[in-house]
């Protein structure tokens, strides 16, 4: 086969080539950027306030970090033994204002715990304090850790 192009430096296919090569190690570089970033802030920018679960025996205690928002902006909710929080801050200059920069948007999340045994939703407690929310909620009795006496004979 006869071609137009007897080298790489002067066949245009050949440097399309290269190019999309380029385009290609650049598209895996950015995907290996991004995934490094939500391994590290994933939580935090996927929905929910980052939070911890604790079992304190009777109760299971979840505290999460919802900065800047208040009771009003929240809704709690258990259903069995998963209890979601969801929360929502609008960002809206003050009336008569202008918005000269706004790096701080709106917010709206979801996210829910699964707990590790029944609760009894009706007793639960929760308390927001410096940006901290706290959910204190017991177990049901059954799921509570029970003493044994053990008996000589």
């Amino acid at each position: 086969m006869l071609s137009l192009w007897s080298d790489h430096a002067t066949n245009p296919w050949f440097e399309l080539g290269r190019s999309l090569s380029s385009f290609e190690r650049l598209r895996r570089e950015m995907d290996r950027l991004f995934d490094d970033f939500r391994e590290t802030y994933g939580p935090a920018f996927e929905g929910g306030p980052l939070g911890e679960l604790t079992d304190t025996g009777p109760a299971y205690v979840i505290r999460a970090d919802v900065p800047g928002l208040t009771e009003k902006d929240l809704d709690i909710s258990a259903n069995g033994n998963t209890v979601t929080v969801r929360g929502e801050r609008k960002q809206e200059a003050p009336k008569g204002y202008a918005v000269h920069r706004q790096e701080r948007g709106n917010l709206k999340f979801a996210r829910s715990w699964q707990l590790p045994a029944q609760v009894d939703s009706s007793e639960a407690r929760a308390e927001l304090k410096d940006g901290v929310l706290t959910l204190t909620v017991p177990k049901t009795k059954q799921a509570q850790p029970h003493q044994i006496t053990v008996k000589s004979s």
